[in-house]
């Protein structure tokens, strides 16, 4: 029986494999409970996030004065900053792909940020969802992949060392056929190195249905991808209300032999989102952390106590930083922090 990601199992061989690996695995022991991912143990992570306040604010008379939202960050290690943190910024309160443009935040240690002066960046205006990593493929460059439109993912690459220019588009991913399950609108990459393979992760739309999913992509060369057959790998959740009506945002990390998704859930009426982490030791089933959110709304007052969405997570040293956008109840967006600490 052949797994649909190269190296990984599918649940049709966990009985086999169980006898021949059980032993080597136990169980996932979380502050607030226990994680089982196909009967099988992973590695130890603490979501218990501790909210540190705005990092990316919005700035008055700016490219980002009403949104700052949909961060993504990576280990750059550039001239500018370690960190990268790119981020779509708009005058308005619109979220269509091809409106808006993308910013930069710099920071040597992922809680200290500051603008790039040169931001907007002139040669990527027009995204949205600038998700970027750091490729060996092609010496290391990074890479972006982005929402171009509301039904094709493309792929550029930095054309300089520090990530502020960018070079050709490719088309890597369209919707899917009539009828399938994400025939209208896919959206918001997350890709990750597993072995030889990139898994681009991203939202779905169909016509059969109104709600959001999530899907993954297989590629063995980051350019050219093909669709799972067992899409969507995320789906609403009824039993657990905050996410009945959608499932969104898909971030994606791997530790060890362990991938973690971030995503917002939400309800339809009244429309509320919030953030909820998944695992998964194939990429393709994932079980949730917890039936309840691990970011959830900001008091009265507060930047995010509309909607918590958005989610990008990344491990510096023994703390797992959470970035996430925050809309508040005029409808701005700003892009916040929390942090959980691991080994406590």
């Amino acid at each position: 029986m052949t797994s649909p990601l190269q190296g990984v199992v599918t649940p049709q061989e966990l009985n086999s494999l169980q006898a021949d690996v059980g032993t080597q695995l136990t169980e996932l022991k979380l502050n607030s409970g226990t994680f089982y991912d196909n009967r099988f143990a992973i590695s130890e992570l603490n979501f218990n996030f501790i909210k540190q306040g705005i990092v990316v604010p919005n700035d008055s008379g700016k490219f980002d004065s009403a949104y700052a939202t949909r961060p993504h960050i990576v280990k750059a290690d550039s001239t500018l900053g370690k960190y990268h943190l790119y981020y779509l910024g708009n005058t308005s309160q619109n979220n269509t792909p091809g409106v808006g443009s993308i910013g930069l935040s710099v920071s040597d240690d992922g809680v200290n940020w500051e603008k790039y002066a040169g931001a907007p960046l002139a040669s990527v205006n027009g995204g949205v969802d600038f998700f970027v990593m750091r490729d060996e493929k092609v010496d290391h460059k990074l890479v972006a992949y982005f929402s171009k439109n509301l039904t094709t993912i493309s792929r550029r690459e930095a054309s300089n060392d520090d990530g502020t220019e960018f070079g050709a588009v490719t088309d890597v991913l369209s919707v899917g056929a009539t009828g399938t399950w994400d025939d209208v609108r896919i959206q918001y990459p997350s890709v990750i190195k597993r072995g030889t393979q990139y898994l681009l992760y991203y939202m779905g739309l169909g016509t059969s249905d109104t709600s959001w999913r999530i899907g993954v992509a297989i590629s063995e060369d980051g350019i050219t991808f093909k669709k799972s057959p067992l899409n969507p790998v995320m789906e609403p959740r009824l039993t657990n209300p905050w996410e009945s009506g959608h499932v969104f945002d898909p971030h994606a990390f791997a530790i060890g032999n362990v991938i973690y998704m971030g995503y917002t859930g939400g309800t339809v009426n009244p429309l509320a989102e919030q953030i909820g982490v998944a695992s998964s030791v194939d990429g393709i089933n994932f079980n949730r952390y917890s039936t309840m959110p691990i970011i959830s709304l900001g008091g009265v007052g507060n930047f995010d106590e509309t909607w918590t969405i958005d989610p990008e997570m990344i491990l510096i040293g023994n703390k797992l930083h959470l970035y996430y956008t925050g809309h508040n109840a005029n409808g701005d967006r700003q892009i916040g922090l929390a942090i959980a600490e691991q080994g406590v």
